[in-house]
């Protein structure tokens, strides 16, 4: 009873906190946000597989994509040969079934080469549902719904970054410190319908229904030339929403055959893209002796944008390239992941708490099955690629700098220290972030030094 009097007096203060003037709001002090502030995957109810919190692709009221646009998107996918089923009611052409199972937001999402680089924006994911033998499952189709509110120089303070912070009130603690999951709050009964409610309100309502969408991306799996479905094909195509807020399909960044991007797989399991002038970013998922730093930082990095991993085909591959996981842990995997993970992070030169081996990427999935999800659910389970992970990082570290909530550093020196912490992070606790596994294993500074790598922790 006493939690349940704490959680609404948190709702109260911060339905009032939305509400006061943008000045007032920017002055009150910021607490710190995690990994689950800002990314919201919808947890499943175990009896029908569909999000506790419906929101369909119909759903007109909160309104991120209009009847029009998704009629559009479908119908430019089935011109490029995505396989498009011709069940009306049961298929991927009723927008009833695709639900919402995913969202996140940003103060900056970084492209490089840009005037304005620094760009605000919240994602939408949708996937559609079939009926099977274990009842509904996600099918290998997505759709994104990008909003786009404010681009400069630098992230920024903003309207939208307040409502995030208010809605961290609500929390009522269950977010901290943990990993990027489904989410915490939106899994607890207790507190769920309030949290949505402010979700819905305050968020939706306000910062989507009211705006239109600034790019739709589709990703679908292909079809053979007798009109079947190929399984082992994606395609991937996006368009822009413009003024007259209809969705055109557009040429992607790095160009690809009637502006579509094509995934796929030759009989040596050698991964292509349409895209791939540079032979360097074609790969071998299954190859344990692939070791080319280069293109490991190229697809990993989500800072900066380049010609390796603006198509939506190498952020949808990245962990199956760079993490791939067995079902029980090798000792060569684990040293494989000690070397890849500690080069990125000195390349990257940054990180935050939330830059974990998440244990969710695959799901049930065998150690060779290719696992085309960033951020939703592979037929029941869920899926939260590493570069979504490191994204999502990202925005955690600008959300708390603009809201002066510096993060301490450490540091890792030491080969023994390092080995721990990729241990730590491996086959740890769930609850282990990588802040958690540094505090509990490095020296604030270590005299046994070889060169290691200073960690924005």
């Amino acid at each position: 009873m006493g939690m349940r009097i704490l959680f609404v007096l948190l709702c109260l203060v911060a339905l009032q906190a939305c509400n006061k003037s943008d000045e007032a709001t920017e002055q009150a002090p910021a607490s710190e946000l995690s990994a689950n502030d800002l990314a919201f995957l919808m947890p499943l109810e175990s009896n029908r597989n569909i999000p506790r919190q419906v929101v369909r692709a119909s759903d007109q009221e909160i309104g991120i994509i209009s009847q029009g646009n998704f009629s559009r998107v479908l119908s430019a996918a089935n011109r490029v040969g995505v396989f498009i089923d011709q069940d009306h009611r049961t298929g991927v052409q009723n927008p009833n079934n695709w639900l919402l199972v995913g969202f996140r937001y940003s103060p900056c999402i970084h492209f490089a080469g840009e005037i304005n680089p620094c760009r605000e924006q919240i994602r939408f994911i949708f996937q559609p549902t079939q009926r099977d033998g274990n009842g509904l499952t996600f099918r290998d189709y997505s759709l994104h719904v990008i909003y786009e509110y404010n681009s400069g120089n630098e992230p920024q303070n903003s309207e939208i970054l307040a409502s995030f912070r208010a809605l961290n009130l609500l929390s009522g603690g269950l977010n901290e410190n943990q990993p990027l999951q489904p989410h915490p709050v939106l899994s607890n009964s207790a507190f769920s319908s309030t949290y949505f409610e402010f979700i819905k309100n305050s968020i939706f309502a306000k910062f989507v229904a009211t705006q239109r969408p600034k790019v739709i991306t589709f990703m679908g799996l292909g079809r053979n030339t007798n009109g079947s479905l190929n399984i082992g094909i994606w395609h991937f195509l996006a368009g822009e929403v413009g003024l007259s807020g209809n969705w055109e399909h557009t040429t992607l960044p790095t160009g690809g055959r009637e502006n579509l991007v094509t995934l796929s797989f030759n009989e040596n399991q050698r991964l292509t893209t349409n895209v791939a002038r540079d032979r360097s970013i074609q790969f071998n998922l299954f190859d344990d002796n692939f070791n080319n730093p280069d293109i490991h930082t190229a697809i990993f990095n989500p800072v900066t944008t380049n010609d390796h991993n603006t198509d939506c085909a190498s952020c949808h591959v990245t962990d199956n390239q760079i993490f791939r996981r067995s079902a029980v842990l090798q000792t060569n995997e684990n040293s494989a992941f000690s070397n890849n993970f500690f080069s990125q992070i000195d390349r990257i030169g940054r990180t935050t708490e939330v830059l974990v081996d998440n244990r969710f990427r695959g799901g049930h999935s065998t150690p060779d099955e290719v696992v085309t999800r960033i951020f939703g659910y592979m037929h029941a389970e869920p899926v939260i690629s590493q570069r979504m992970v490191n994204s999502n990082a990202f925005a955690v570290k600008a959300a708390n700098t603009l809201g002066g909530v510096p993060l301490p550093e450490r540091q890792c020196q030491s080969e023994r220290e390092r080995r721990q912490v990729s241990q730590c992070l491996l086959s740890g606790d769930i609850r282990d972030t990588l802040r958690a596994c540094m505090e509990s294993i490095c020296t604030s500074t270590s005299e046994d030094d070889d060169g290691g790598i200073e960690f924005g922790d």
